[in-house]
């Protein structure tokens, strides 16, 4: 059997996903457990790791589902495989061990090279401080885009 994807508001797959359960379309939200700091406190909380979207079995239409997903006219489908496969993977930002407060070097984009320091770490971007013409200047980067400094 295979799901539909569908595509959601920003940050509300999980509160799609009950809506979903409500009438029995059985959704699937891959999540993972992330640990955010807010207020400089550190909090756990559950998180989709494809924000957006959420995988079902039957295409309903329910309070913030956007749009079904298609290709060639039909209702785009992924393999129970290909949703497990997903859920298996660990998103890009529990992968890499940055923390705020860190240096690091951009190694991507118009500011390739310059040092910088991460203040802020969110949803697999990081805001780094880093001085341009002896200003510092925030900015919000993809961490794919950083490299540790030794």
């Amino acid at each position: 059997m295979s799901y539909r994807v569908l595509y959601v508001g920003e940050n509300s797959a999980l509160a799609v996903s009950e809506r979903l359960e409500e009438v029995h379309a059985e959704p699937n939200v891959p999540t993972v457990n992330v640990v955010e700091v807010k207020r400089g406190r550190k909090v756990e909380r559950t998180r989709p790791i494809i924000e957006g979207y959420v995988f079902a079995r039957y295409a309903k239409r329910v309070r913030g589902v956007v749009n079904v997903l298609q290709s060639d006219g039909h209702d785009a489908t992924v393999s129970d495989a290909e949703v497990d496969a997903i859920a298996a993977r660990p998103p890009a930002s529990a992968l890499c061990k940055w923390s705020v407060g860190q240096p690091v070097r951009i190694g991507a984009g118009p500011l390739m090279g310059c040092a910088a320091r991460i203040v802020d770490i969110r949803s697999g971007r990081a805001r780094v401080e880093v001085s341009v013409f002896g200003r510092q200047t925030l900015a919000w980067l993809p961490l794919e885009s950083l490299e540790a400094v030794t």
